[in-house]
């Protein structure tokens, strides 16, 4: 008998991501797809974060209440690449250092 057990992207041991795509539906349907790659700024287990500039967060405002999931994210590590699903976690501004005025999300990868 087959094993059809489905593994979820941690199962097997800590995988290091190193950018996302967010496929972005929602902006027109006269521009039709859009895709934003962004670098995972930090990782810890299956909590990726990400940031956002002020300029391209309005964009993402439909996407990053605490608790959305979002579907279709392709995860990118040195030798895979899987398309999983993230819950956003959290949304803060950042108010002081180099990174001041910039958006950190954190999104649990499923």
């Amino acid at each position: 008998m087959a094993n059809n057990k489905k593994y979820a992207p941690f199962e097997e041991g800590i995988i290091t991501i190193h950018s996302i795509d967010i496929p972005l539906y929602h902006i027109s349907k006269e521009d039709g797809l859009k895709i934003l790659n962004l670098p995972v700024y930090s990782q810890s287990g299956d909590i990726i974060s990400i940031l956002i500039s002020p300029k391209d967060i309005g964009i993402f405002q439909s996407l990053i209440k605490e608790d959305n999931k979002i579907d279709e994210i392709r995860f990118y590590s040195d030798t895979s690449l899987f398309i999983g699903t993230g819950i956003v976690r959290s949304v803060s501004r950042i108010k002081s250092g180099a990174e001041k005025g910039n958006y950190l999300i954190e999104m649990q990868i499923k």
